[in-house]
């Protein structure tokens, strides 16, 4: 019986103990560190699962086996922060209760409670994140409206989609309008910097907004809008020399170069006609303050559904290349932006809770250090 009770005694000892409070936490982060390097499932976009799963099909069988692809929401992981919240939550209150009860007329105490009480708040925070998080992308053209409904979405006939797509609330009445995007080179034409402006619809509120890569944009519903990749998105008109009629003309969003020549693969829709193409700007000398200037160019290769090839040469903005059966104009380009959009619910509970152990920290030490000027000036 004695030796029972004295087993009891000590699981309880270790349940309310720091070591496994550290031993949890290390646990959850070495969780959490596998699961940026495997795409978990219901949280990243399926075309980079896939794209893992090939890369490494060996890794992804045991992933998926022992249920590494799907960490952020399995039982276990939030067991796991359920019991590191209980321990803290104990290890807290028992603190608080010994403090209050040794130390209650001195300086450093509500310090102590309040660092103490911060790494509730932070865990709170971490789980709300997890269990809220939603985030996506926003794929839009110069003078394109993105309302993030499945409607526009599919409605559009030259949307190249290569990411999960973020969809706003309908009832919101949220759009985001791309008014231009610009891109500013030094003498040499290397970039220093990108911004993008745009025009952002929330309800009844219609305002003006940049967004930079280091500058993200905060909408009233919550949502952080970072811009985080650009591309080209050529007007081509292609046209039947036969019968000299319109084919199909609009902006395509070329997506990033798939090979590693630096070109990609797309195809026009309704027609069998496939372009590979690679952006070329052509750097001409003008006389003029500016010394020279970049003028949109494409290197294509335009093939038929049967491997033919129809046209091959380089495509300068205004200029027309002409096959045995068709002929594409490069009539116009302008600039596609990803914009990178994060709902998330818990993340100002955890700064709150950063801000709150930096302000305890704060309040305990710098009663310390100036205790510590005077004695040096006395």
């Amino acid at each position: 019986m004695n030796r029972f009770k004295h087993g009891l005694i000590y699981l309880w000892q270790f349940l309310t103990s720091r070591l496994l409070a550290i031993i949890l936490m290390a646990v959850a982060a070495t969780a959490m560190a596998i699961a940026n390097i495997i795409p978990q499932q219901g949280r990243a976009p399926q075309a980079d699962i896939a794209q893992w799963e090939k890369a490494f099909p060996a890794a992804a069988k045991v992933a998926k086996a022992i249920g590494f692809d799907h960490l952020y929401n399995s039982v276990w992981f939030y067991a796991i922060f359920a019991l590191i919240i209980a321990s803290i939550c104990y290890c807290t209150s028992r603190r608080i209760y010994y403090e209050i009860k040794e130390h209650r007329h001195q300086r450093g105490l509500w310090p102590s409670i309040f660092f103490h009480v911060s790494f509730i708040v932070v865990f709170i925070g971490g789980l709300i994140s997890f269990q809220t998080r939603m985030s996506g992308a926003i794929i839009v053209t110069e003078g394109e409206t993105y309302s993030g409904s499945l409607l526009t979405i599919n409605s559009r006939d030259f949307l190249y989609q290569h990411e999960q797509p973020y969809f706003f609330d309908p009832d919101s009445g949220t759009a985001i309008t791309l008014e231009d995007f610009h891109i500013n080179r030094n003498s040499e034409g290397v970039i220093i910097d990108s911004y993008a402006n745009v025009i952002v619809t929330e309800g009844e509120e219609i305002r003006d907004a940049t967004i930079k890569v280091n500058k993200p944009l905060l909408l009233l519903s919550g949502e952080t809008i970072t811009l985080q990749n650009y591309g080209f998105a050529p007007r081509l008109s292609v046209t039947d020399n036969k019968t000299n009629t319109l084919v199909c003309d609009g902006f395509y969003k070329l997506p990033p170069p798939a090979n590693t020549d630096g070109t990609t693969s797309f195809r026009l829709p309704y027609t069998d006609i496939t372009i590979k193409a690679r952006y070329e700007p052509v750097l001409e000398k003008v006389r003029s303050k500016i010394k020279s200037k970049f003028i949109p160019a494409f290197q294509i290769l335009v093939t038929d559904g049967y491997g033919k090839e129809h046209i091959k040469g380089l495509l300068k903005m205004g200029e027309t290349l002409k096959g045995d059966t068709i002929s594409i104009t490069l009539k116009d380009m302008k600039y596609w932006v990803k914009f990178t959009v994060v709902k998330d619910q818990g993340i100002r509970i955890v700064y709150a809770g950063f801000l709150l152990a930096a302000v305890s920290i704060t309040w305990r030490l710098l009663p310390l250090l100036f205790r510590r000027l005077k004695d040096d000036t006395a």
